[in-house]
């Protein structure tokens, strides 16, 4: 989305920044056709949209796409979880799902991600929620296509469970019995969900961690998993 110009041109000053900008944007966007043919993507369209700001055209163009990708900041941590502010703008208000890309991986670091894994994988933090199954809805259906597989995830506060823990029972039979439910119930709910769009390998896992839940997220994720969907 480029910005328009003329605020602070006007008459042939301001057609020269705008000639002077649109050929830069042109020369982004054919390095962008040129790497994506590089690597084996024939059918790439490009264009150019000009408004007052990018966050709004990509929210006024959302309707048109299956799916929206977009790069982030990369950082790490439940203290930084600023995704940047048009990606963060575009996720809060568009309904198409929207993948975005950790910015600060080389190119040869994510191919030597890709080899890693032996398999495709997906992870998915669900609760049950109207959100949680949104994603898996749409999620499922890029693994149906593309082979991979689904891990549902849990994660649940240990610090609540001890707060819960009624006086002269055991902690572990309260944690036990709480990751039992959740299996039973909430993922269960979720695998049976996933099933609706097809034959998908859908597994399970209830994690009790004293971290929190974004923390604990990137660190499993790892060399384990080739996308996160939340």
């Amino acid at each position: 989305g480029a910005p328009m110009y003329g605020g602070a041109y006007s008459g042939e000053m301001a057609e020269q920044v705008r000639f002077a900008y649109e050929k830069y944007v042109k020369q982004i966007l054919a390095k962008g056709l040129q790497y994506a043919k590089d690597h084996g993507l024939e059918n790439v369209d490009v264009t150019m949209e000009e408004s007052m700001s990018a966050e709004d055209a990509l929210v006024r163009l959302a309707p048109d796409f299956d799916l929206i990708v977009m790069g982030t900041h990369g950082h790490k941590g439940a203290t930084r979880l600023f995704l940047g502010s048009i990606t963060e703008f575009v996720i809060r208000r568009v309904n198409t799902p929207v993948l975005a890309v950790r910015g600060t991986e080389s190119e040869s670091e994510a191919d030597g991600r890709e080899e890693s894994l032996s398999e495709k994988r997906i992870l998915l933090p669900f609760d049950g929620s109207l959100y949680s199954e949104r994603a898996l809805l749409a999620v499922t259906k890029f693994a149906k296509e593309t082979g991979a597989s689904i891990d549902l995830l849990y994660v649940h506060d240990k610090h609540s469970i001890a707060d819960a823990c009624p006086p002269n029972v055991p902690l572990h039979d309260v944690q036990a019995a709480l990751v039992s439910s959740i299996e039973t119930s909430v993922l269960a709910k979720g695998v049976a969900l996933a099933k609706t769009v097809g034959q998908i390998d859908v597994k399970t896992r209830v994690e009790v961690t004293e971290q929190h839940p974004a923390d604990f997220i990137s660190h499993i994720v790892g060399n384990d998993y080739n996308m996160v969907v939340m």
